[in-house]
């Protein structure tokens, strides 16, 4: 274990165990202050020296749950190590910190207006082109590599499709349906996230605990929630809601419940967000919310209700109705 003095008592130490590529950087000392301990879990080897250097920037800053630092593009989001986790760190790599320890975990993002810039989306449009023109290698997907192409990423070492396809007017993302809308570059930069190699670093939820499908939390707010979007639909033409929804798209509204409350009728409780991305093979939604500056991804299944955003169409958008029965 390494460690390093920040100021007074609080230090910033590593936990790399021997042998192993990935260990943790955390404070020790700001607990005596009654502040939570901050952690950064799972770092590479390689990047150690700027985990430790961050970590000493962020040792003095005065970090609540939900608290955020944005240095440049990139933000880091403190989120509650949830309970179980804590006790297992507590008990194991960092139990020079003492059992009763508080946890705070920073998370890196990057901020959601990062790629919307008309460099960005020139290189996009560029990138497709050249897609057009490369080998495939291992695409996954029969494509025929003619006017257009199915694109794959890597995702564990295995190459899977990616809903992403090259065209020579850009790249476009395919729905369930078959149909697709085109990509912008937040969008590609954003659904690529989920792969091996990606540009930009997108946490996963940033809300401690939403309600999932079935469970009685969900069930209980279904009418207040009803309620809610129905005032919102009659000043919205056109608005389409979907009930439990088995798929969403890029500029949907889709809604969640926190499942730590126990009113049915609170409307506090009630989350609105936007769908950013939609990583292909249910890997998952990436959404925005207005009082967040970076984009978080979330479980399809914490989703109770989606309003059809932009992407749907004419023909194919969805009357009312409840998918999920």
């Amino acid at each position: 274990m390494v460690q390093t003095r920040v100021g007074g008592r609080v230090l910033v130490k590593t936990a790399f165990p021997l042998g192993q590529r990935r260990g943790h950087v955390f404070t020790s000392g700001r607990h005596a202050q009654g502040r939570p301990e901050l952690v950064l879990l799972n770092q590479p080897l390689e990047a150690k020296n700027s985990a430790v250097t961050m970590l000493e920037y962020m040792a003095s800053l005065d970090f609540k749950e939900g608290g955020m630092v944005v240095e440049g593009v990139v933000v880091f989001v403190a989120t509650a190590v949830p309970r179980d986790k804590a006790r297992e760190l507590l008990s194991t790599t960092l139990r020079a910190l003492g059992r009763r320890t508080r946890l705070l975990q920073l998370r890196r993002a990057v901020d959601k207006d990062r790629f919307k810039t008309a460099e960005e989306e020139a290189y996009i449009e560029s990138l497709s082109r050249d897609m057009l023109t490369r080998p495939c290698s291992g695409c996954g997907a029969t494509c025929g590599c003619g006017d257009e192409k199915y694109l794959s990423s890597q995702l564990g070492g295995e190459s899977v499709y990616t809903g992403l396809i090259a065209t020579s007017d850009g790249l476009y993302k395919e729905h369930d349906d078959g149909s697709r809308h085109k990509v912008d570059a937040t969008e590609f930069n954003l659904d690529e996230s989920i792969y091996d190699t990606p540009i930009a670093v997108v946490p996963d939820d940033l809300h401690p605990a939403p309600a999932t499908r079935g469970s009685a939390e969900m069930q209980a707010a279904m009418g207040t929630l009803e309620a809610t979007l129905s005032a919102m639909e009659a000043n919205v033409s056109g608005a389409k809601r979907t009930m439990l929804p088995t798929e969403v798209r890029t500029g949907d509204l889709v809604f969640r419940v926190d499942a730590r409350c126990k009113d049915p009728d609170c409307r506090n409780c009630h989350q609105m967000l936007e769908v950013a991305a939609v990583h292909h093979g249910n890997r998952g939604v990436i959404v925005v919310d207005d009082n967040v500056p970076a984009p978080f991804r979330i479980s399809l299944d914490t989703i109770a209700v989606s309003i059809q955003g932009p992407h749907w169409g004419d023909g194919d958008a969805m009357e009312e109705e409840d998918e999920g029965e």
